[in-house]
């Protein structure tokens, strides 16, 4: 982001307020710290798990290894072996739930500028992960997992919220 604000003419991705940018370090320093543990976890439990579930022990041990931290390797462990069951799940869901709600305080006073081309974009990745989510779904039974479902439900109704238009640049 801030890469892009130097090297690029436009609008600039951090806002002017020393306060504001200060909120927007703030949700950066939550996506590296939370978000992206939380994601790894869910993914494990439900992407990853068919497949890591079937190796040898030594192959799960040799995979493990492979983990950048020992609290991440553990985390994949876990839910390798629990799946959604693992105690770490509850915790993954809640930490999106927590970002959902911040996002959604933030949205209200917040200007978006999407250019055609960034409009098109998004949607291309909305397509892509409205693709995944199905494919996920598929091997899965969500009712199994109140929880699960319904931060589902609530990631399908944001992503299904039409952005404000795009502003010209």
């Amino acid at each position: 982001m801030h890469y892009i604000d130097e090297a690029f003419l436009g609008p600039a991705l951090m806002p002017a307020d020393p306060l504001a940018r200060s909120k927007v370090r703030m949700m950066t320093k939550l996506m590296d710290k939370c978000v992206h543990v939380a994601c790894m976890t869910l993914t494990f439990a439900t992407a990853n798990r068919e497949w890591l579930a079937r190796m040898t022990p030594q192959e799960m041990k040799a995979e493990l290894a492979k983990s950048p931290d020992r609290k991440r390797a553990e985390i994949k462990r876990q839910v390798i072996t629990h799946g959604l069951d693992a105690p770490l799940v509850l915790d993954a869901i809640h930490q999106h739930q927590k970002l959902l709600d911040d996002i959604e305080a933030a949205i209200p006073s917040s200007e978006f500028i999407l250019t055609d081309v960034g409009a098109a974009m998004r949607e291309r990745m909305l397509a892509a992960r409205r693709r995944n989510l199905a494919d996920l779904l598929a091997r899965w039974h969500p009712e199994q997992h109140p929880d699960v479902l319904a931060l589902i439900d609530r990631l399908a109704r944001a992503l299904s919220t039409d952005l404000p238009a795009p502003q010209a640049t």
